[in-house]
């Protein structure tokens, strides 16, 4: 009986021409370590992160076998050995003698060796068995075992592999990636710049050197021996990038002192190489070279500019010095390189900003102004300026000059979430971000108040006070919003000076946390719940970073601090808080030494058992709930001394809109009992009982005009616009953006500096003076006011 044929459901789809897929994956890929759909021109993920698709990898033809290659090599060798020891032997014989038995050993040999030769299974037997019997067993050594030099390959091949992946141009350039690998195959990369590549890549991969314990004392040992190896007198570009890596992998390891000598030798070393100078136009050198030459200096600049951030020491690289151009671009739609523009050094490219020429020119530009805000606040601040903070030639006004130019040329760029996180060079875009932000905290944050009832009263200093307030806090939450987002993202590899971006952040945020009657809608009325943030992204940082370990000491400290201070104004209330007076921001906090510096230069002992246990103590020690508890402990001011009402006034407070986190417990009434909870952040010491007999005039006492537009007088030469969280019509605050939209910040100005401050231009101080004059006059507080404050007069 024939069977039925079964009928076909499916004929198999032949793929056309147009679908060929390339043999290997792309470039970009392979360096993300994703799959690759390997489809031309472009793959889907380098659509999706809308970058180049480059194949450029070879497919190789498979060899023989490792073992056989091995086999073969040691019984080649063997052989070779055993002809030498036969030839010495011989020689040593009477050349003389020809007596039979030679004769019939000669014989033998070549009997032996015919046989070796025409035997099909030569490879199956022992050539110690073919030895003549009149010559002693000779054993065969094998040649030096392969496996260690393998072995110490692929784990150099590794960490080279960690480092391009995890710390190559975020944000420092210091290694040409193929070049350097090509140096590595061929035998020719220095072996203290594969120590130091080891040194500053291990602590990313701690499995390899048994965990974390392990892989600090690799670090450590691996640094040791690339600093004897290194000599700094011999300025060449080897020893300048095994300097810059040592001055991170320091910096990882906690050891400020030397991350700072280090990299001081290597500024030395780039100077005396002339790095800091274009090259002439007609010297024949290649495109690469130049341009590996400029990014080497300008990850020297970063590093300087970051390295003296907080401190009172100068920057190592001067403006001034600098005749080099920006790296090197590609415009949008293009895939040629372009020549970046010349470094605007001192008086050069003033009003005209570069930052939209890439990734690398937005990072050097705001890098170059948070080294004038360095350089302004190691002079002494507001006290070291020739003009007060809201003057249009004050050294502020022109570093918010710089910062509103610089937001402008990058506006087309900072658009979404989408765009900031998911480009190629994300790092570089969000730590030019973060330090936007920063400079603003810096510059604002020695104006913050110690209590609210500071900025109750209508001096031209105090409006001003106002909106410096109110922008620092949006800043400050900005940065914990951008560092948050990028930690769920999981993409980014955070560079060290995050984390004191973070701790500058934290300390604006302590402030907040103390303010203690706020509406819902201030900016700092979700202070608690960043500083918890802020203490554990610290934490985070310093399992990489172990010098992160001084920003979360110095974050404890001034929260201790500041509690305490808090405590003493409110036993003995004062008018003002000199913060016009104060050189520095720590100088509020008397009676105790608090270093700001992003690299400190006391060593940091790392316990690698602490990682676990410091996080569990940021979740519960500075919890909201336990920030909170703490500060509804502090006494509540007494009326003691002459403290202005201000005046009531409807509030008009909308939502901010940027993502806050979920609402906490309101705080209670002053006249509430609550107890301390039993752990307090560390070194906090605050457990007094509150106090006040009147909660009703204390809560109208702390309630300050703080973001009521109505405060500014229509005759200032700041921005008269009132702030976003008290205008009728709701100005909303872009975190991402960094400003308040469609607002001036305070002290900005609309046109030219010479058209817009005609009223102030021609004697400042005497206006100063006859308005706070004015002021006076209409007190009643014992005709002191903000006229005795300027003029120092003691109350």
């Amino acid at each position: 009986m024939a069977t039925i044929a079964r009928p076909i459901e499916r004929l198999p789809v032949r793929k056309s021409n147009g679908d060929q897929k390339e043999a290997m994956n792309c470039k970009s890929c392979r360096k993300r370590k994703i799959k690759c759909n390997r489809s031309t021109p472009s793959c889907e993920a380098c659509q999706v992160f809308n970058c180049p698709c480059i194949y450029d990898a070879i497919p190789k033809k498979r060899g023989p076998k490792t073992d056989v290659l091995e086999a073969l090599l040691k019984r080649v060798n063997g052989l070779e050995k055993r002809l030498k020891d036969e030839q010495k032997g011989d020689s040593t014989q009477d050349a003389t003698s020809t007596s039979p038995q030679s004769d019939k050993q000669i014989s033998e040999r070549g009997e032996e060796a015919e046989v070796a030769r025409t035997s099909p299974g030569v490879h199956d037997f022992d050539f110690a068995e073919l030895r003549p019997v009149r010559s002693a067993p000779m054993p065969i050594e094998p040649a030096p075992p392969a496996a260690p030099a393998r072995e110490a390959m692929a784990f150099t091949d590794a960490l080279l592999d960690t480092y391009f992946a995890r710390l190559h141009n975020k944000p420092y350039y210091i290694l040409d990636e193929t070049a350097t690998r090509q140096r590595l195959r061929d035998g020719r990369l220095p072996v203290f710049l594969i120590n130091a590549i080891h040194a500053v890549a291990i602590r990313y991969v701690p499995h390899l050197c048994g965990g974390h314990s392990g892989a600090v004392r690799s670090s450590q040992d691996y640094v040791h021996r690339a600093r004897a190896q290194i000599d700094v007198d011999e300025p060449n570009i080897d020893n300048l990038q095994a300097l810059l890596l040592l001055a991170m992998a320091n910096f990882q390891n906690g050891r400020g002192k030397r991350c700072y000598m280090v990299l001081t030798h290597a500024v030395s070393m780039a100077f005396a190489l002339n790095l800091h100078r274009e090259l002439p136009a007609e010297l024949r050198i290649a495109s690469s070279e130049r341009e590996g030459r400029r990014k080497l200096f300008w990850t020297c600049y970063l590093m300087d500019r970051f390295t003296v951030s907080g401190s009172k020491r100068p920057s190592l690289i001067a403006d001034e010095s600098i005749y080099l151009r920006l790296p090197a671009w590609r415009p949008q739609g293009s895939q040629v390189l372009v020549d970046g523009n010349f470094f605007p050094s001192a008086g050069q490219g003033l009003g005209v900003s570069n930052a939209a020429q890439g990734s690398g020119a937005m990072l050097i530009e705001i890098v170059r102004v948070l080294g004038i805000t360095n350089r302004y606040l190691a002079a002494g601040g507001v006290k070291g300026d020739s003009h007060f903070p809201w003057h249009a030639q004050s050294t502020l006004s022109r570093i918010r000059s710089d910062l509103d130019y610089w937001a402008a040329a990058t506006q087309d760029i900072f658009t979404s979430i989408d765009t900031l996180f998911g480009s190629h060079d994300s790092s570089t875009l969000v730590l030019s971000k973060l330090i936007y932000h920063l400079v603003h905290c810096l510059i604002y944050r020695p104006f913050l108040p110690i209590d609210l009832a500071e900025l109750s009263g209508t001096g031209q200093h105090q409006s001003w006070q106002i909106e410096a307030t109110n922008l620092c806090f949006m800043h400050a939450n900005a940065i914990a919003e951008l560092v948050e987002i990028g930690k769920n993202t999981a993409l980014l590899d955070w560079p060290s000076f995050v984390g004191y971006a973070v701790c500058t952040a934290g300390t604006i945020h302590v402030h907040g946390v103390h303010y203690l009657s706020y509406r819902e809608g201030d900016a700092f009325s979700h202070s608690a719940e960043f500083l918890h943030r802020a203490m554990l992204q610290l934490t985070e940082l310093r399992s990489t970073w172990a010098g992160v370990q001084h920003q979360r000491d110095t974050l404890q400290a001034v929260y201790a601090s500041h509690a305490q201070l808090v405590k003493s104004l409110a036993s003995s209330p004062m008018r003002f808080s000199p913060v016009f007076q104060m050189e520095d921001f720590f100088d509020r906090y008397p009676g105790c030494y608090i270093d700001g510096a992003h690299v400190s230069f006391s060593d940091i002992i790392i316990d690698t058992g602490m990682n676990e246990g410091m996080l569990r103590e940021a979740n519960n020690l500075w919890s909201p709930e336990a920030c909170l508890s703490a500060v509804q402990t502090q006494p509540a001011p007494q009326n003691n001394g002459p403290i202005r009402k201000p005046k009531k006034r409807r509030a008009t407070a909308p939502n901010l809109p940027y993502p806050t986190p979920p609402k906490q417990a309101m705080l209670t009434q002053p006249n509430q009992q609550q107890p301390a909870l039993p752990s307090v952040p560390e070194l906090a010491v605050i457990d007094e009982q509150p106090v006040g007999n009147e909660p009703d005039e204390v809560q109208e006492q702390q309630n300050p005009m703080l973001f009521d537009g109505e405060t500014f007088p229509p005759n200032l030469t700041f921005s008269p616009i009132p702030s976003a969280i008290s205008m009728p019509n709701p100005i909303g605050f872009d975190p991402y953006q960094g400003r308040v939209l469609d607002q001036t910040t305070p002290g900005s100005f609309n046109g030219s500096a010479e058209s817009a401050h005609t009223e102030v231009e021609s004697d400042p101080f005497l206006s100063l003076l006859e308005q706070l004059a004015e002021n006076d006059a209409t007190t009643a507080f014992g005709g002191h006011g903000d006229f005795d404050f300027y003029m120092g007069v003691q109350t």
